[in-house]
């Protein structure tokens, strides 16, 4: 019996039990009380810190609340509805039209009809695979002849000899040899800054620049004539970008003006950078500098990025670039990027300002941060172009600028532009010369038509996607036509020994540059060869573009 009364279940409390619950209950109210009582005397002792705290407490409770009961209600399409949306829907094409497919295959069938292989380095004579003789350069930007020098060459050589080719890695990962803190050290120095950066690749430099430091909501005014690098890095950026005519101050300081107008505050909420090249490389002409500083200190918050690489190493006394050349402090630039790909002989390109512009790019600068960093053996090669300049600049700037301005009066003396309906696009001691089809040219007249057709359609707010896209693409067939025509001129004159450039375009520019013979200069170039440069061109632009043809 007792073993099975020990076995059954207890279904009465025992007095143990009630003990227990009712010393745990008693243990729960002296908490309580004590938490009451630490409440009290905190909202005593610090009653507005307390508040503080029982709002926050509060406002978490009201918002975990109102969070569940404003869910947001799925409102389910009806199968009509979904027809309808399913109906509407165009995809967007996986490959170009064939429209846009043949232009393409055009393009790239005209460039590769004009392609020519170099059998030697593109000094300012090389040798072409299937030409006879030397040809005479004028297509590449080498603007000191750095190119094929041997004494830079042996350096070169030593170089690749003790680190090898490549880095093989960012800048950030084991890719920074001790020739890239040497160049830096050496490029600050030379443009009087606190600080430099080094990238890899000239296009990516102000590519990656500007959208370092612009973001969304920011505002970039940038000259509608910059080239393609600088346009592609406002892209990038994804700020609010507006464009003012070339080298026009007065649209400049309106779009200035627009901006400043809607200022709510006494200082801007967002950055604005006016983004320009020091010498354009589509037009051949140089930045008005001080006007531009002029209004950056009249309009407050604005900041100046300049894209100087084709000024560095050509203009100004010591070939500071076009800040020297206008006598400017280069610190009222807050952004300045060279291109070492144009005076100096090698590759990368460079930043140059504070020392906070230049480390917030180690970290934020897309080309510098996940690029393989520069070649060691090129560091050298700029090294010792950049002590050149710097050591004796008056042997590299001074032929150079004499054979701009020969260039210059050899082509005004012997090509007739205005019989033959020409124009010379060139400033003065800038090394890039343009030679374009003048608006009243006979070629011209289906291009301009073209043009201004698919102007006034662009403006028309309800404008037909089917008949801007046919204006477009008569605009782009015009446009082809001239470029054929530079196109072959180049081949010709390539025949004659003489090598100048068609820049090609894409036509993702916002401002797509008009076809054209572009010409660039070297310190090298003797007389000899600027008269046969010119001799060559007169003779077939006269055969070639006469409007009598």
């Amino acid at each position: 019996m007792s073993s099975s009364s020990s076995s059954t279940p207890t279904l009465v409390e025992t007095p143990e039990a009630s003990l227990t619950a009712a010393e745990t209950i008693a243990r729960y109210v002296n908490i309580f009380n004590k938490v009451t009582e630490i409440i009290i005397t905190e909202f005593q002792t610090h009653p507005y810190r307390s508040l503080i705290d029982l709002s926050v407490v509060l406002l978490i409770i009201w918002y975990m609340m109102s969070k569940r009961r404003s869910a947001p209600t799925t409102h389910k399409l009806t199968k009509k509805q979904e027809d309808e949306i399913i109906e509407e829907w165009e995809p967007a094409p996986l490959v170009p039209s064939s429209d846009d497919a043949s232009n393409i295959d055009a393009t790239i069938n005209a460039i590769k009809e004009h392609e020519y292989v170099l059998t030697s380095a593109a000094d300012v004579e090389f040798t072409v695979e299937g030409k006879e003789g030397k040809i005479i350069n004028f297509g590449t930007n080498n603007f000191l002849g750095f190119i094929g020098d041997r004494d830079i060459i042996e350096k070169c050589k030593d170089t690749v000899r003790e680190y090898g080719v490549g880095s093989c890695g960012p800048r950030g990962f084991y890719g920074t040899i001790d020739v890239h803190l040497e160049f830096e050290k050496i490029c600050s120095r030379f443009m009087k800054t606190e600080a430099c950066i080094l990238y890899s690749f000239g296009f990516c430099t102000i590519s990656s620049v500007l959208p370092a430091f612009s973001k969304r909501g920011d505002v970039i005014v940038c000259d509608d004539a910059c080239n393609y690098a600088i346009k592609t890095g406002c892209h990038l950026s994804r700020s609010e970008v507006i464009y003012f005519k070339h080298n026009d101050m007065e649209d400049l300081e309106n779009v200035l003006k627009k901006i400043c107008a809607n200022d709510k505050g006494a200082t801007p909420n967002n950055r604005r950078f006016i983004v320009v090249e020091g010498v354009y490389e589509n037009c051949g002409d140089i930045a008005p500098l001080k006007e531009i500083i002029e209004l950056k200190k009249k309009y407050l918050g604005f900041r100046i990025a300049l894209d100087d690489s084709f000024g560095v190493g050509v203009l100004g006394k010591t070939g500071r670039g076009t800040i020297e050349h206008f006598g400017l402090d280069i610190n009222d630039f807050e952004i300045v990027c060279v291109n070492m790909e144009n005076s100096f002989g090698s590759v990368g390109g460079v930043c140059v300002g504070s020392h906070i512009i230049v480390d917030h790019q180690r970290l934020s600068g897309a080309g510098y941060c996940f690029s393989a960093s520069l070649p060691p053996y090129l560091s050298v090669a700029a090294i010792e172009a950049l002590n050149r300049v710097d050591s004796d600049p008056e042997t590299h700037l001074v032929p150079l600028q004499k054979n701009i301005s020969l260039l210059h009066q050899t082509l005004v003396k012997k090509i007739n532009f205005k019989n033959l309906k020409l124009v010379l696009q060139h400033q003065e001691q800038c090394p890039v010369f343009h030679i374009r089809l003048a608006d009243d040219h006979p070629l011209k007249e289906g291009f301009n038509n073209a043009k201004k057709q698919w102007v006034e359609i662009s403006k028309i707010k309800t404008k037909n996607k089917k008949q801007l896209n046919t204006a477009s693409m008569n605009f782009y067939n015009e446009r082809s036509k001239i470029q054929q025509v530079f196109k072959d001129i180049v081949s010709k004159a390539m025949d004659q020994g003489v090598a100048v450039v068609c820049p090609n375009y894409t036509h993702r520019e916002i401002t797509l540059p008009e076809p054209g013979i572009r010409i660039s200069v070297s310190s090298k170039h003797t007389k000899d060869h600027i008269e046969k440069c010119s001799n060559v061109l007169a003779t077939i632009f006269a055969e070639t573009l006469s409007p009598s043809n």
